[in-house]
């Protein structure tokens, strides 16, 4: 299952399999369709544009945060969720440049959040 692999060994099956099975948002689990928005607006990194927008940034970053403040836990940024709560796992939606994006973000954890993690896994 997903959740006894390392980031970096997770398959597009492990991916899919979280979706069919929709697993449900707790306090060790997030999923996220895309990077956060404005109601309305377009995210420049999504629009193609080589920037993320800090609400974006700050969005993510609170996330990680949170974990790291309980038991850690799992980002997932390209997985829609069902709008019932808990909310769960509802569809893939790929993200462009997800690589890129990843490194990206592991840089913002990296150069934002004080004191450093001692442990941050980013995949793209």
């Amino acid at each position: 299952m997903l959740f006894t692999k390392r980031p970096s060994e997770l398959t597009p099956e492990d991916i899919q399999r979280v979706v069919d099975e929709m697993v449900p948002e707790g306090s060790e689990v997030e999923f996220k369709g895309g990077l956060p928005t404005k109601k309305g607006s377009v995210e420049p990194w999504s629009a193609g544009q080589d920037r993320i927008e800090h609400r974006a940034r700050n969005e993510l970053l609170a996330e990680v945060i949170a974990f790291a403040n309980a038991y850690g836990g799992w980002l997932l940024v390209g997985i829609e969720e069902t709008k019932e709560k808990p909310a769960r796992a509802a569809a893939p939606a790929p993200v462009r440049a997800c690589v890129e994006l990843a490194s990206r973000l592991r840089l913002m954890c990296r150069d934002c959040i004080d004191p450093r993690l001692p442990v941050l896994e980013v995949e793209g």
